[in-house]
């Protein structure tokens, strides 16, 4: 009777070590999933700061564009303008000079 509640507590005890070892297996995977979900969503998140990035970039870009655009038609409506001002002034002074040699 003792040996066989000696071979049993021994079978108990091998099936403790057995359930503990699966348990620290189980944690082992557990922590291990955990790190490469961290991985993950790092990896994730510094997808998503690039994406941002390169959209502010883009944006940046777009309203230089615009920016050159405008000014390109600003100078396309000033220009015949102070061409004819400077056309006035030529013709003043021509008119100063015309008056001068009347006199």
């Amino acid at each position: 009777a003792a040996e066989v509640a000696a071979a049993a507590a021994a079978v108990a005890a091998s099936a403790k070590r057995k359930e503990e070892a699966a348990e620290g297996a189980a944690a082992k995977a557990a922590r291990r999933e955990a790190r490469r979900a961290a991985a993950a969503a790092e990896a994730e998140a510094e997808a998503s700061r690039q994406v941002a990035q390169c959209a502010a970039a883009a944006a940046a870009e777009e309203e230089r564009e615009r920016a050159l655009r405008a000014a390109a038609e600003e100078e396309e409506c000033v220009r015949p303008l102070l061409m004819a001002a400077e056309a006035k002034q030529n013709l003043a002074a021509a008119l100063m000079v015309y008056e001068d040699d009347d006199d």
